[in-house]
């Protein structure tokens, strides 16, 4: 992880790399760039957090599955803006519905606690018709709303094997829903229950281990292909690992 942390931190793109080589062709390249490295830190910072807390000296039960989930949604992001196949009309397509989703939730804190101080700027509307004003200028319509399709991008390469045969969009399933407090999901953790006086069941919950260990060892493998999907568009060389 550390040496992870030091490669997205060394992230500039050389005079030769795909992103210099895609960047005339629209401002929404530059969006991609922005989104997409803003992204694969947020992802690192979430898994090096989870690291942390499983070597901390305070047990948690439920905060794995939330850091693990914010870490998936970090590492398809970036992958779905960065991935090699696609070229700059693609890129510049996702480009603009990562604004466009940044700013819809923008624009719900706003309108939740409206900030007199803020400018007129520096709002939602304002920022959106700027955005919308520069992609038809470029004729760049943006891709399909549609968060699955990046969060499914970070684990379709690598099925995980549980107890029960599960793929990792099911364990991410599983995450989404611990993490927004489901009782299905949370309940996947019981380890014990014993029947109490007037038929009252007392539960002792906790952490599916199973699960939250497969889930880390596919996302610390989907970051590292992120970093490196990220090192490609920027024209930094490094041995890829098997995927």
């Amino acid at each position: 992880m550390p040496n992870l942390r030091k490669r997205i931190n060394r992230l500039r793109p050389t005079p030769e790399s795909p992103y210099h080589k895609e960047l005339p062709a629209s401002p929404f390249i530059q969006h991609a760039w922005d989104h997409g490295t803003r992204s694969l830190v947020l992802a690192c910072d979430n898994m090096l957090g989870f690291l942390s807390m499983m070597r901390g000296a305070v047990p948690t039960s439920f905060a794995p599955y939330s850091v693990l989930r914010s870490g998936v949604d970090g590492i398809g992001l970036s992958r779905w803006l960065f991935e090699p196949e696609i070229g700059p009309d693609e890129r510049a397509r996702r480009a603009y519905r990562a604004v466009i989703e940044d700013l819809i939730e923008l624009g719900k804190a706003q309108a939740i606690d409206p900030d007199e101080s803020i400018a007129r700027a520096n709002s939602a509307g304002h920022l959106r018709a700027i955005a919308d004003e520069q992609a038809s200028a470029h004729g760049v319509t943006p891709a399909p709303r549609d968060k699955s399709t990046y969060s499914a991008l970070a684990v379709r390469y690598a099925p995980i094997v549980l107890d029960v045969n599960r793929s990792g969009a099911w364990g991410y399933a599983v995450l989404s829903a611990a993490a927004h407090g489901r009782a299905w999901a949370i309940t996947l953790g019981i380890q014990s229950a014993s029947e109490q006086r007037d038929g009252v069941r007392d539960f002792t919950l906790g952490p599916h281990h199973a699960l939250v260990d497969a889930m880390a060892w596919l996302v610390l493998r989907a970051l590292t292909w992120a970093v490196e999907d990220a090192e490609g568009y920027a024209g930094i060389k490094h041995d890829p690992i098997p995927r």
